[in-house]
């Protein structure tokens, strides 16, 4: 038989995971404590300024940027800066540690073995450190583009030219902020695809671990970037609706609307993509053994 195209076997492997998901939907589970707990950060945001929660982050938020956000309509132009930050010790330290039980999950059922999620929670226990380390370094990855990108960002909102070339390249850099970081995102999640996958399948060392994934890039790059990127793409129209509706022509409460669809969004695109890059892992690890 003739090798698959990289977008067919893309796009094969995606609905063979959508299979997987909904045959075993035991692999959903730590996504949707991913969700509740989300959900719940998103909660106290949405109430942090108002008593008590104001004491907390009335000083905070009065000193790093302003007393008027914690008032309405400001609070919630600054509601999807503050939860953004506080994704970075979430995804750290919460976040990973679950989509680390889902691969076990899903390697346990490739080897057709019994699932103990008691279980599972303590071998995945065991592995914390180097999960820790792993997603902070792709955290830093991402960082490093923000840190490039925001000189370049406030450069461009410098510009005063209403047409011209000036303009178009500022409509671009100011406007397409949110595509290029989804972007960047979807690159560095592609470098770092197979780290989590083989520190819980072969309980790989971190530094190990990623020196295994870049090896096995080499000869999967292009359908690890498809595997990720086109479930990405369903984030789009967030991105486009951020865009379009500011702050000064829609309800102030729709940043919050947007964040819940956020969640939701990235919940489901997460399964999918580790469910896969997990999947696509185990045979070509099984191909290559029978080989």
């Amino acid at each position: 038989m003739k090798k698959a195209k990289t977008g067919e076997s893309v796009i094969a492997l995606l609905k063979s995971s959508m299979g997987i998901i909904f045959t075993h939907k035991l692999i959903l589970f730590p996504f949707l404590i991913i969700a509740a707990a989300q959900f719940f950060i998103l909660t106290i945001l949405y109430f942090y300024p108002l008593f008590p929660l104001d004491q907390i982050f009335g000083p905070i938020v009065s000193k790093i940027w302003s007393p008027q956000y914690m008032h309405y309509p400001q609070n919630f132009v600054l509601l999807p800066k503050l939860y953004q930050y506080i994704q970075i010790p979430i995804y750290i330290f919460i976040s990973s540690f679950f989509i680390c039980v889902s691969i076990s999950i899903i390697h346990k059922i490739n080897e057709g073995l019994s699932i103990n999620l008691r279980l599972v929670f303590e071998e995945i226990g065991r592995l914390y450190v180097h999960i820790i380390v792993a997603s902070a370094i792709a955290f830093v990855m991402v960082w490093y583009f923000f840190s490039v990108y925001q000189p370049i960002y406030e450069r461009a909102l410098a510009i005063r030219s209403q047409t011209g070339m000036f303009h178009i390249l500022k409509s671009i850099v100011v406007n397409g902020t949110s595509y290029f970081n989804l972007l960047w995102s979807v690159l560095i999640t592609t470098l770092t695809a197979y780290v989590l996958p083989i520190i819980v399948i072969e309980k790989a060392k971190v530094f190990t671990a990623i020196w295994r994934n870049i090896v096995f890039l080499t000869g999967s790059f292009w359908q690890t970037v498809g595997i990720i990127l086109l479930p990405s793409l369903l984030f789009m129209p967030v991105l486009w609706l951020r865009n379009v509706f500011s702050i000064e022509f829609f309800l102030p409460e729709f940043s919050f609307l947007t964040l819940i669809i956020s969640v939701l969004l990235t919940v489901i695109i997460d399964a999918v993509i580790y469910t896969t890059l997990t999947s696509y892992y185990l045979w070509k690890i099984e191909q290559q053994t029978e080989s």
